[in-house]
């Protein structure tokens, strides 16, 4: 734990990861006012509480290592773009210092001897299973800490747990009595099936005419596009050594690992990756533009339609929205960039009887089978069924029902559970299934602590999802909120 304490120096500073974190995931609540003008070295203010630049680094640097870990070490600039991570850290920390506001103004204290006690727990500082007060001295001394200055920091992070507490939704007994039951129920359900092939009747063709005629708007033809298609792929492009450690100094502080800024040749496969990227992008508008001019051709590719032919899901919400001839600045597809000039539109038109004569067929012998069907699931569940005992069916369990796929089975199964009615029917597109419930009972667990942990936790997390970000309003309308500078505009500095 030592070496781990070395090795996490810089970014080992205390960050409330316990106590607050269903406060941090109930959501930020708006950034307060700005003030640009500040001369202090602090992010934010929040009502007495200073948020410095230190905490911010430090925990960016914890949240960075996290996400890093969790991706493999593959966290490049686009994915920390996708987390928000800096807005991430300032919801955290803005969300501590609001606690700490409360707790204060609360007059709640902690005691040398809480502080005492707690750094006495921790293994880290242990020796044969007891405090050891000279291990503790040199632990912090290897991490590059004070004493001093890690007592605050721990003082700091107990009081904020108090007001966690207290603000913290509670479960008394018989709410986890109600959920355990909840969740242990099983009912032996008989169901039977009505399948709506078996209601198609034929039609005659005035009654398709008639049907199309209503709805003539639903039945059009498909968009074509023609197209010319340029494709840049990063893993193509070379970059030079100085473009890679051009991309390192100004993106260094995006790599780390174990909690640590990457050192250069640590960090080169990962930095290189990315200058190629923005190498790929950087072809790619000048092939855009080229393309635009008609100084260079694309890949043709004629009467697209995006349902026959293959195509990347970026560029066909691109298309989807071309009504005419354009060129489509650079699409990014993973590593690679898409340049589309699109040379011809045939829009979407209505067709004529004769081309939507088959398929206006197909839509009307369905919709008469849907209405026949429900008509006899109606008919059937006031005059009674004959229904099929497919056995006990759980809420939490692998519920698999004879005539349906996992699926069907999981919706029936759930609407089972939600339903107040004794027998009701569930619409799964072409089919209708009507149950009714044949037994219920309790399952059995004997009651274990560990079961009660888990219901208990259960309602826990449904309260705090429904209590904290009302907390959170409740609290920043009470303390006034400033930012002394930008997220995007801190993060550049933190790289500089």
């Amino acid at each position: 734990m030592i070496s781990w304490m070395q090795k996490h120096r810089k970014y080992l500073v205390i960050t409330i990861w316990i106590s607050t974190i269903a406060f941090v995931g109930a959501g930020f609540v708006g950034w307060g006012s700005f003030d640009y003008g500040s001369m202090s070295g602090d992010v934010a203010k929040v009502g007495k509480v200073k948020v410095s630049k230190e905490d911010y680094s430090a925990l960016y640097g914890n949240m960075y290592n996290y996400y890093s870990k969790v991706t493999g070490g593959k966290l490049d600039e686009a994915t920390l773009k996708q987390l928000n991570l800096e807005n991430t850290v300032l919801q955290t920390l803005i969300n501590q210092a609001l606690l700490q506001n409360f707790a204060e103004e609360n007059e709640m204290r902690v005691s040398d001897e809480e502080v005492a006690s707690k750094i006495a727990s921790m293994e880290p500082f242990q020796k044969n299973g007891k405090f050891d007060k000279e291990q503790y001295v040199m632990a912090l001394k290897n991490a590059g800490l004070a004493v001093a200055d890690f007592e605050r920091g721990l003082k700091k992070e107990l009081l904020i747990e108090k007001a966690a507490s207290v603000l913290a939704p509670r479960v008394s007994k018989n709410e986890t009595a109600a959920l355990s039951c909840s969740i242990l129920s099983s009912d032996r359900i008989g169901v039977k099936i009505l399948n709506g092939e078996s209601f198609i009747k034929e039609v005659s063709e005035a009654e398709v005419k008639a049907f199309w005629e209503k709805n003539k708007k639903n039945f059009k033809t498909e968009p074509s596009f023609d197209l010319e298609v340029i494709d840049v792929a990063s893993i193509a492009i070379a970059v030079s050594d100085e473009d890679i450690k051009k991309e390192y100094a100004e993106n260094g502080s995006l790599y780390h690992k174990d909690g640590k800024k990457m050192s250069f040749e640590e960090a080169k496969e990962f930095v290189a990756k990315n200058a190629k990227i923005k190498a790929a992008k950087k072809e790619a508008l000048k092939k855009y533009v080229d393309l635009k001019d008609a100084k260079v051709k694309g890949r043709a590719m004629n009467d697209v339609k995006l349902s026959t032919t293959p195509m990347p899901s970026q560029v066909a919400s691109e298309l989807v929205k071309t009504a005419k001839p354009t060129t489509l600045k650079p699409i990014q597809v993973g590593e690679s960039f898409f340049v589309v000039k699109v040379s011809k539109v045939v829009p979407s038109k209505e067709m004529d009887f004769a081309e939507a004569s088959k398929v206006a067929k197909i839509a009307l012998q369905r919709e008469n089978a849907s209405a026949l069907m429900k008509a006899e699931g109606e008919k059937l569940l006031k005059s009674g069924f004959e229904a099929k005992d497919v056995g006990f069916i759980s809420k939490n369990g692998k519920n698999v029902i004879s005539g349906l796929n996992e699926m069907e089975s999981m919706e029936v199964a759930g609407n089972v559970f939600r339903s107040k009615n004794i027998q009701d029917s569930v619409t799964l597109g072409s089919k209708i299934v009507l149950y009714k419930v044949l037994e219920q009972k309790i399952s059995d667990t004997n009651g274990t602590i560990n079961d009660e942990m888990v219901y208990n936790k259960a309602l826990l997390n449904i309260k705090a999802a429904l209590v904290n970000q009302n907390v959170l309003e409740y609290l920043k309308s009470k303390y006034e909120m400033k930012l002394y500078i930008k997220p995007d505009s801190f993060t550049k500095s933190t790289k500089e």
